[in-house]
């Protein structure tokens, strides 16, 4: 038997086991993180040159929105699998 779930086939009765769900949140929660992580060094380096010594601003605001799309798609791949 073969489920769909999200547009994709998944082989089995097409349920996620609690162990994958688990992991699937970690990955989700990390990638936040690191997009919060991303941001904020961003922002200390638009504003105190500290993280690296103001290198380039068009790069920090590239990193800015970078940042901005991961945590978003973050977001909403968290609220989906809620």
């Amino acid at each position: 038997m073969i489920a769909r779930f999200s547009g994709r086939e998944i082989p089995g009765n097409g349920y996620i086991s609690a162990e994958d769900a688990r992991m699937i949140k970690k990955l989700i929660f990390g990638s936040m993180g690191i997009a919060g992580l991303v941001a904020l060094l961003s922002i200390l380096d638009l504003s105190f040159k500290f993280p690296f010594a103001g290198y380039s601003m068009a790069l920090d605001i590239m990193l800015l929105v970078a940042a901005a799309i991961v945590g978003y798609l973050s977001w909403e791949t968290y609220r989906e699998n809620r």
